[in-house]
């Protein structure tokens, strides 16, 4: 079981290497999924103590100049609202307009909470063998030539009259860390659901040696309430154009 001796700052950079393959020089090569998706064109990443920045491929310097000139101006900390963020929502607005900017809390469960016993109840792991449990609700799982099944494990899933209503899964890893991905079908919210896969999701990952990830845009006041819930931390905050 791996247990957090990173800093924020330094775990923020964990985050970012769990998303998106980045070089030595911090470009944004890819995203580090199975799937085709495009990467961000940019992060801005805040922490307590720091920021830093990253850019894709389709970010030339016209660009990139005035962003690293503001983001410079930036402060500390990330619970203020970004001086700058006209600026860089008008660069979307002109510049990609095929693509959105998300705001996101980024929390870590430093150290592991143990699942109790309520947690665990009704939790199973879902496979291939067991992936029926899938179809009523999820059955979007179950597409993609059955790379979700294969490539974001674990998943974990609340079985409730014989079909998941609830899941976890990782939707991003790295060496060091992974994302994970929390749906409830909308018949079973409100019923603490997503907070139990989630405790046995983060679990299984500090068991597998890595540290679990939570993020999620600033108004989605169910997953944050999953994240406080489950024993993780606030640590930083991305300004994400994807």
């Amino acid at each position: 079981m791996l247990e957090a001796s990173f800093n924020d700052p330094e775990l923020m950079h964990i985050h970012c290497k769990n998303e998106y393959v980045i070089d030595a020089d911090g470009k944004i090569l890819k995203t580090n999924h199975w799937s085709d998706i495009a990467p961000a064109s940019f992060l801005f990443v805040r922490s307590n103590t720091s920021n830093h920045w990253h850019f894709g491929r389709d970010i030339d310097s016209r660009i990139s100049v005035p962003l690293v000139e503001n983001f410079r101006l930036e402060p500390l900390g990330f619970t203020a609202d970004l001086v700058g963020h006209r600026l860089y929502t008008n660069i979307v607005n002109f510049e990609f307009v095929e693509k959105d900017i998300f705001d996101s809390w980024v929390f870590c469960q430093k150290t592991l909470t143990n699942p109790n016993s309520e947690d665990e109840e009704g939790v199973v792991q879902i496979f291939e063998a067991n992936s029926k449990l899938l179809e009523r609700y999820f059955s979007a799982m179950l597409g993609f030539k059955g790379q979700v099944l294969r490539f974001d494990q674990p998943i974990f899933a609340k079985i409730v009259d014989g079909h998941a209503v609830s899941v976890c899964n990782s939707a991003r890893n790295s060496s060091q860390g992974a994302e994970c991905y929390i749906a409830t079908t909308e018949r079973y919210r409100g019923m603490g659901y997503g907070e139990q896969v989630t405790a046995v999701w983060a679990k299984r990952i500090h068991d597998s040696e890595k540290l679990p990830f939570l993020n999620t845009t600033i108004d989605n006041y169910s997953a944050i309430k999953i994240a406080e819930k489950t024993g993780f931390e606030l640590i930083g905050r991305v300004l994400r154009v994807a």
